[in-house]
């Protein structure tokens, strides 16, 4: 027999389980997004869209005051700067770099000037406004500093101390935000893409290519995997398997979609649809980076592709196994 004592502390630690519960389907549950906590109250934290708990990547879904604010260039610059580890051992952290118009600029320089220049374009996304001010704001400024304008976006930040014509004030900002923040900057950077790889799906838009196909039971997508994505600027797709290979070549794949259900779906020729791909993403070193472009790759976690009517992800429709890829010119 449980005693009361006992009994109680059972059902309290079945209430907090419960309350991490909801909690957590707060965060990546109905909103569809995920929240990485700043370390510091110097940065803000970094909110991403999500599908089934994890990041998603490749085409989002926005609707200006309806869907959560995200912080997705924040979080693009972050993990360049987890990458850009040659400019930032090169990084000048006593003087601003300059380029040379005598010449051609030396290797130590050029990546000293990428790394200053990506610094500067994080600090803007990623430090709270009571932070910025304090570094890009005119000692002696007669109108307000302002960081957000008018829809809610971070303004591109300037000149270091928003001081334009004042190379000393330049100065003493940068190397004060550097000492003060660098560190900080880069542990919180080196917590993204553990072991180099991040599970997560991709969103790919496709299309309806002509009328359901009552022979074969479904309709013929235009579908071509990798390409642009709005988390990540590069993301290429690698192929492991002839069948992989043809979602790359633009051909036309088969969703099987029932009759009775196509019928209610009324799908019209070039209608959007949405595939999702459960993915490995990790940086491509097969690509050279370009400035403070990190280039990313990513594989298929599994051989199956989830069908989506729309584009918040709520509406699926089927799916399409990739070891038994149906296609076609």
């Amino acid at each position: 027999m449980i005693s009361k004592k006992k009994s109680t502390s059972i059902f309290l630690f079945s209430m907090l389980l419960l309350w991490q519960s909801i909690a957590l389907r707060a965060q990546t549950g109905e909103e569809n997004t995920i929240t990485f906590k700043s370390p510091s109250k110097k940065f803000v934290d970094i909110t991403l869209q999500s599908h089934n708990g994890l990041i998603r990547f490749g085409d989002l879904y926005y609707h200006r005051g309806v869907t959560p604010p995200t912080n997705t260039q924040a979080f693009n610059e972050l993990v360049n700067m987890k990458y850009l580890t040659e400019a930032y051992a090169d990084m000048d952290k006593t003087k601003i770099s300059k380029k040379s118009y005598n010449g051609p600029t030396d290797k130590k320089t050029e990546n000293s000037l990428i790394a200053q220049h990506q610094l500067k374009l994080l600090a803007g996304l990623v430090c709270t406004e009571e932070t910025l001010k304090k570094y890009f704001c005119p000692d002696k400024g007669t109108q307000p500093c302002k960081f957000i304008d008018q829809y809610g976006e971070r303004r591109h930040l300037g000149y270091w101390g928003d001081a334009r014509d004042n190379e000393f004030a330049q100065l003493r900002s940068y190397t004060s935000f550097t000492k003060d923040n660098l560190e900080d900057l880069q542990s919180w950077s080196s917590t993204f893409f553990t072991n180099d790889t991040e599970i997560a799906y991709v969103v790919t838009r496709a299309s309806v290519t002509g009328p359901y196909d009552f022979q074969k039971k479904g309709y013929w997508l235009g579908a071509k995997l990798g390409g642009r994505s709005q988390l990540i600027n590069n993301l290429t797709f690698v192929p492991y398997n002839e069948n992989e290979r043809t979602l790359t070549q633009g051909r036309k794949v088969l969703v099987t979609v029932a009759p009775a259900q196509a019928k209610k779906l009324a799908l019209q020729n070039r209608a959007p649809l949405f595939i999702v791909a459960k993915a490995k993403i990790y940086p491509n070193k097969k690509i050279p980076i370009t400035g403070s472009r990190v280039p990313f790759a990513y594989e298929l976690e599994n051989q199956t592709l989830e069908i989506y009517k729309d584009i918040k992800l709520k509406e699926k429709i089927g799916e399409i196994s990739v070891e038994n890829l149906i296609s076609k010119y």
